[in-house]
């Protein structure tokens, strides 16, 4: 009986997947092929019966290589895997080692730039409660200047008007001892107060009943006008009754009116613009004699 071999290789990829490795088998089977091709080209024809059993034998021995060409092509398999295994646990280990490095890095300009940005806040921070501080010193400082302005002012003014108290006082002191040594002073304010009427008939001067002594030893012609004494005036006070009113020389009137207008100068940095009424020698309604 004729035997028939057709030793046709078939030309495929076997791929072994075993976990994460991929191996090509190509290379694997292209050795298989270099050692079971045949030697004669008449292997892919058919032989006679009478070689039979020089052909079995080639089978068999063909058969062996076969067998050693699998368990070749396991083991390159199998070296292969563990060196793709190698590959990728040392692609691992260094992917995880620049991991680390990258999150290291990271780590580290994050705090270089949390740094950074936590000073810029807080110096942000601290200038805009530095000036909100500052705002309320000075606030509070105004305050108490404007306190300490107008306490000191209410204290000056309570200081000048002491003094302008004391000063008439002092000055009434003084005309009234004046007149005291030298009477005829008197003659000047008379003749002075007989200048504010316009009109001058009926004219009659109030003295008190000292100076009426000394004045009624006098030259008529001394007097302005007629003159009688009263005995409400204290030594030194006149006034001038006329068909116009009374105008009133007396010590104590006008050193009340100086007093007003020396006030409202404190007070209010002037004084009122003074009337007929608020003339040197004032007006006043009063009765005389009789």
């Amino acid at each position: 009986m004729n035997s028939f071999i057709n030793w046709k290789v078939v030309k495929k990829c076997v791929v072994r997947q075993s976990g994460l490795c991929v191996v090509d088998g190509q290379s694997v089977f292209q050795r298989l092929r270099e050692q079971t091709a045949v030697a004669s080209p008449t292997a892919e024809r058919g032989l006679p019966e009478s070689d039979g059993i020089e052909s079995e034998a080639r089978n068999e021995t063909n058969g062996d290589s076969l067998v050693q060409a699998h368990l070749r092509a396991e083991e390159i398999l199998l070296e292969a895997r563990f060196r793709a295994e190698g590959l990728i646990r040392g692609a691992e280990e260094a992917a995880a080692l620049r991991g680390k490095e990258i999150e290291e890095q990271a780590r580290t300009e994050g705090q270089k730039k949390g740094y950074a940005d936590g000073y810029d806040d807080g110096r942000r921070e601290g200038l805009r409660s530095g000036e909100e501080a500052a705002a309320r010193l000075l606030n509070r400082s105004g305050e108490l200047m404007r306190l300490a302005t107008k306490a000191a002012q209410a204290e000056f003014l309570r200081a000048d008007r002491e003094i302008l108290g004391l000063a008439l006082a002092i000055a009434e002191r003084i005309v009234k001892a004046s007149l005291a040594v030298r009477p005829q002073r008197l003659l000047e304010i008379v003749r002075a107060l007989a200048l504010l009427p316009e009109e001058k008939t009926g004219m009659v001067l109030h003295l008190s009943v000292r100076d009426a002594e000394w004045v009624g030893e006098l030259p008529p012609e001394s007097l302005p006008c007629p003159w009688v004494k009263d005995d409400s005036l204290s030594a030194g006070d006149c006034f001038l009754d006329c068909q116009e009113g009374v105008y009133d020389a007396g010590l104590a009137d006008q050193l009340a009116k100086l007093e007003q207008l020396l006030r409202e100068e404190l007070e209010h940095g002037g004084v009122e613009p003074l009337g007929p009424e608020s003339s040197d020698v004032g007006t006043d309604q009063r009765a005389g004699p009789g």
